[in-house]
């Protein structure tokens, strides 16, 4: 396992961290006046549009923001074997190809 980091993307709907990870914390903001999706996938590489089965789904509030940290996780956070996959979409449980990269930023803190 690496020593840690952070991942900050600005502007994005989709993105890898690759590697055996311990999920810590996340940020995510969405500037669009409709409700998206931050979608997580254990896996190597970034998820396709179209893939389901997350591994962990939650939703993003229209035009506002949330912070995941380790009151959700638990002191031994979220493992990740494979990498740490996400994606913003429209759709509940499905990544699409519709959410505006312009109005989503992403974060994650991970060990």
């Amino acid at each position: 396992m690496s020593a840690g980091g952070f991942s900050l993307n600005v502007a994005s709907v989709g993105g890898v961290v690759t590697g055996a990870h311990v999920l810590r914390g996340i940020h995510v903001g969405n500037a669009n006046a409709a409700v998206r999706y931050l979608l997580l996938w254990d896996q190597v590489g970034a998820a396709a549009t179209g893939e389901t089965s997350p591994l962990y789904q939650f939703t993003i509030p229209a035009a506002g923001q949330f912070v995941i940290d380790d009151g959700f996780f638990g002191p031994s956070g979220l493992a990740f074997t494979s990498g740490i996959a996400w994606g913003v979409s429209t759709v509940r449980g499905t990544k699409d190809a519709l959410a505006t990269a312009a109005d989503h930023d992403v974060a994650l803190a991970f060990v």
